[in-house]
């Protein structure tokens, strides 16, 4: 498992979200478990929602390992109308960094809100009882940790006899004259785009399909340092009024299309609508890999 792991679970009032957040924090050794987030009497529910978006945002970009047994879908049930893109925004964007699990319920049917987040959250806790649900979540997360890291692929070339780092770089090295592409070496090699992507990064095969964080970012950072990119992004959002000036800023300023500016924004997670000022400026969660 990664040395920092963040979970969170959704889903219907009274599944058990909460009851299945210390169990799978007991059983994985977290010491954080957070529960009812934003919880607030007096607040009216546009306040009440930012406070918890606050809250969100502020676990979302910790560095330490926590177990939440709720997210941001679960302020959609009582946000103002003007705040839900938001919420959607933020739910999907965050997933990138933390693992979440909508609940279903034990018995009888989902209600209309629990059917709507499901659509939102990428996996399912399942089993029927309290222990099964345990062992649902904790296989995922293992079988997610070694598909993210590429340590399958690894296998997979171990077992067809390129042991050594450098076996292993000239057979990705043909791949990649041969295919060019990521998808096609994937497909090639029978497994999913993102752990094949971690190993070509991992030993530096570069490829005229690369993607955005693989290739451009990388390029970036190589060229520059991470701190200067970070410096210089910084120093566009903090002399930008909108998020559409940063865009142009960042276009003009690492020389890239405004659409890859765009997917600059999203990678340093300014959140369109509410503006940058609401993330940490000393650190705006930069993503290595």
């Amino acid at each position: 498992m990664s040395k920092v792991l963040k979970i969170a679970f959704t889903g219907d009032k009274g599944v058990g979200k909460t009851t299945l957040a210390k169990d799978v924090a007991k059983a994985l050794g977290i010491s954080t478990v957070v529960v009812d987030v934003g919880e607030v009497d007096g607040l009216s529910e546009d306040l009440k929602t930012c406070y918890c978006m606050a809250n969100y945002i502020l676990l979302w970009l910790s560095e330490s390992s926590f177990v939440c047994d709720r997210w941001f879908s679960d302020n959609l049930m009582y946000a103002p109308a003007p705040l839900v893109r938001a919420l959607k925004y933020l739910l999907r964007e965050s997933q990138r960094d933390v693992y979440q699990f909508y609940v279903p319920p034990f018995e009888g049917e989902e209600t209309r809100y629990g059917k709507a987040v499901r659509k939102l959250v990428r996996y399912v806790v399942g089993g029927v009882t309290r222990e099964e649900r345990v062992r649902s979540v904790l296989a995922k997360l293992k079988w997610l940790e070694e598909r993210r890291s590429g340590i399958m692929v690894e296998r997979f070339l171990d077992g067809i006899g390129c042991i050594t780092e450098e076996s292993k770089r000239r057979f990705l090295t043909r791949l990649a004259e041969k295919y060019r592409t990521q998808i096609k070496i994937a497909a090639k090699l029978g497994f999913d785009v993102k752990p094949v992507r971690a190993l070509l990064f991992k030993y530096g095969i570069k490829l005229p399909g690369s993607s955005f964080s693989h290739s451009w970012l990388g390029k970036a950072y190589l060229k520059l340092g991470k701190d200067e990119v970070k410096r210089q992004v910084l120093e566009c959002l903090c002399t930008s009024s909108s998020a559409k000036e940063a865009t142009q800023k960042l276009a003009q300023r690492f020389n890239v299309s405004e659409s890859t500016a765009k997917r600059l924004l999203r990678h340093f997670k300014v959140i369109p609508g509410l503006g940058y000022q609401v993330l940490p400026p000393e650190d705006l969660g930069i993503r290595l890999e």
